[in-house]
């Protein structure tokens, strides 16, 4: 049987197609080169997205992940059109904490809308202090206005514009705008501006006027304070409590006769007793007799600001029985408070009553500190040998009034305690440290 051709034909189709694939084979690199060369996409910047749900996200996420170009890129949209964009950036670039954040703080307290300005007063001051922003609860409620607990540590000065653009939010046609831009100035320290808070205090609503007047006590002068009289006559209990502390704090002398007005008008209420311990701050020599006569009353509310008057007019002539009724007296404010006396009249030991009361009550340690606040320097050098207290309260209040007094010439005895094992100790003798360096 013939084999016609067979061996030929596979020969030929075997060379056919090894060659058909060498031909292809430069075809298939040429490809893979073009792909090569050709340009990549560009991945879609969400920040320039035309969602505003994008957008939203994307500034969220920018300031999470902390990149150096974070706040360039998010300054660009403090103009956005979306309030919820806006309010998304704002708050990506207070998280920041960053000071060249500022000027975009002040460009959105100049929102057009209520909800941006007021998240910009809480962004502004969590720059400047690095407060974290509590889950549910108002940022600004969590800054004390008494003195059982410090006022934040603010990482830098306070830009001006910062001060002006909070005072012009005193005026805001939103109400709660206008009273989170007095807390934030009373925060951030904004003593140029205190005449803007004094014409806040006229404001119509009650909130608003009370916030300045606390403002008006941690940032003003007893000059600033005089704007406070005419609030003893105010609608609101709120707003002339805060107004009858305030003229003591701010030590209004001025104002000592309304005062003494006041509290002979309502010596039995709350208010009334809030007025005879302003009036016993401001400490005048005609109200002397009233503070002997009460010196000697039964009742306690009465006789601790007495206590404390004579010993501010160093009315030496009460120390015997000071000593006798410190000995006998089982109230412990009022301990404290003839332990306050006895001291200031020179007899120094009695600082002991005085500093353990630091790890009192809450009440206890509020008074303590604001006896310690007050004799300042005074207390030194007796006080310093307390901050090696067993108890962390004494350790950390100690530093804490003392730095807040100013007393420089303690520094050197809180340094050690930032390396303190309770964490709280440290905490307060890192913050004195850094009050310190400012005042030097």
């Amino acid at each position: 049987m013939k084999q016609t051709g067979r061996p030929g034909s596979l020969i030929r189709g075997g060379v056919l197609g090894a060659a058909c694939c060498l031909l292809a084979l430069p075809s298939l690199d040429a490809r893979a080169a073009f792909l090569a060369q050709a340009p990549r996409e560009t991945p879609v910047d969400g920040l320039t997205s035309a969602t505003p749900s994008v957008r939203r996200k994307a500034a969220s996420d920018l300031g999470k992940s902390k990149a150096p170009d974070a706040l360039p890129r998010l300054a660009a949209l403090v103009r956005d059109p979306d309030i919820d964009v806006r309010v998304a950036v704002l708050r990506a670039i207070a998280s920041l904490r960053d000071l060249a954040g500022v000027p975009s703080m002040v460009v959105f307290l100049g929102d057009s809308q209520a909800r941006v300005r007021s998240e910009a007063i809480d962004g502004v001051v969590e720059i400047y202090t690095h407060r974290d922003r509590p889950g549910m609860s108002r940022f600004l409620s969590i800054f004390s206005d008494g003195r059982d607990k410090p006022e934040p540590l603010l990482v830098s000065a306070v830009d001006f514009e910062v001060y002006r653009s909070l005072a012009a939010r005193l005026k805001d046609s939103d109400m709660g705008v206008r009273e989170s831009a007095a807390e934030a100035i009373g925060i951030l320290g904004g003593t140029e501006v205190a005449v803007d808070l004094a014409a806040a205090t006229g404001d119509s609503v009650p909130a608003v006027r009370a916030a300045a007047v606390t403002a008006i006590v941690k940032v003003g002068t007893s000059a600033d304070g005089e704007a406070l009289a005419p609030l003893l006559r105010d609608t609101s209990t709120t707003v002339r409590r805060r107004a009858i502390e305030g003229l003591g704090r701010l030590k209004v002398v001025d104002a000592a006769p309304d005062l003494r007005r006041y509290f002979e008008a309502n010596a039995e209420s709350e208010e009334g007793i809030l007025a005879l311990n302003s009036l016993a701050q401001i400490a005048l020599a005609q109200d002397r007799p009233l503070f002997q006569r009460l010196a000697l009353q039964s009742d306690a509310r009465k006789r601790r600001p007495a206590i404390e008057a004579l010993a501010r007019l160093n009315e030496k002539g009460n120390e015997g029985r000071f000593k006798r009724d410190f000995q006998r007296e089982k109230n412990e404010e009022l301990r404290a408070a003839y332990a306050f006396a006895l001291f200031l009249f020179g007899d120094r030991p009695f600082i002991d009553t005085v500093v353990l009361g630091l790890a009192g009550s809450k009440e206890r340690a509020r008074q303590s500190r604001a006896y310690l606040e007050e004799l300042g320097g005074r207390a030194l050098p007796e006080a310093l040998d307390y901050l090696r207290e067993t108890d962390p309260k004494i350790r950390a209040g100690l530093c804490d009034a003392l730095s807040t007094a100013g007393v420089v010439d303690a520094a050197a005895a809180i340094e050690p305690l930032a390396r303190d094992k309770d964490a709280q100790v440290a905490a307060s003798a890192v913050r004195a440290a850094a009050i310190f360096k400012r005042r030097r």
